[in-house]
């Protein structure tokens, strides 16, 4: 099978510094991979380079089996939708904001369609936002405004969703709230999902593969009860941890030891 999304031997950094190096991992269609990792391995370099924001100094990101680097970017957004780690957008009504989810389909000036406005609708319903359509988008929490970028995401009616650390700074309510719902797209629509996350265990429960990186390379990937054990968190994050099968799921669930007296 083809995978929806492949990256291969990619490298690429900030003016003259590299940043991340011989980058290679795929994506499966229905597929949630999380991208794990601690602070600076290179985790939102590697989001930017499958989202074609940051063009790759060797290697390449492959579509389906197409560069992504052909592809018309409206075309590409038909695809793929990207939610990057910070936004600062204007202060929009949320039913304004996630409609703009239709413009690769439609283009940016043309008027939207009765089979657009319903899709904006079944999104608003998905992700509990109706009542708030009227809203400005400035005005929403935390936890409110994950919903509405992922609300205008998944109005793109894509195939592959890239998200970059969807669940910080929110409370453990918005953080399963969030999961569990891009979780259930790839179980019930085939959705292939990039996530890129901090939280161990939240990787753990949620995704199919991991690759965890470090400084700028894939320390290791695959099934969570592959990755994450012991030897390779305290080796690439530089803690003392037990890994222990959750009971219900028999996936991993990470301990940190305290400290030794």
């Amino acid at each position: 099978m083809m995978p929806a999304l492949a990256i291969q031997a990619a490298r690429t950094g900030y003016e003259k510094s590299v940043v991340i190096d011989d980058i290679s991992f795929a994506v499966a269609p229905g597929e949630f991979l999380g991208i794990i990792g601690p602070n600076g391995a290179g985790k939102s370099t590697v989001f930017k380079a499958l989202s074609r924001v940051l063009p790759l100094w060797q290697g390449s990101v492959a579509w389906r089996g197409k560069d992504i680097r052909r592809l018309a970017r409206r075309e590409l957004a038909r695809h793929m939708a990207a939610i990057p780690q910070f936004l600062m957008p204007f202060p929009y009504s949320v039913e304004e904001y996630v409609r703009m989810g239709r413009y690769p389909h439609r283009g940016r000036f043309a008027p939207l369609m009765s089979e657009d406005l319903r899709i904006v609708r079944e999104v608003l319903e998905l992700m509990d936002l109706a009542a708030l359509g009227s809203k400005r988008i400035n005005t929403l929490s935390g936890g409110e405004m994950q919903r509405v970028c992922l609300a205008q995401a998944l109005a793109q009616q894509p195939e592959l969703l890239l998200m970059d650390e969807p669940t910080a700074h929110l409370d453990i309510g918005n953080q399963v709230r969030i999961m569990d719902i891009v979780k259930g797209l790839t179980q019930t629509r085939g959705l292939s999902a990039v996530v890129i996350l901090h939280d161990l265990n939240l990787a753990s429960v949620y995704c199919d593969t991991l690759v965890l990186m470090h400084a700028g390379r894939v320390h290791c990937q695959g099934r969570p009860e592959t990755v994450l054990k012991h030897e390779h968190i305290e080796a690439v994050y530089q803690v003392r941890v037990d890994v222990l099968p959750d009971p219900l799921t028999k996936r991993p669930h990470i301990f940190l030891r305290p400290p030794e007296p």
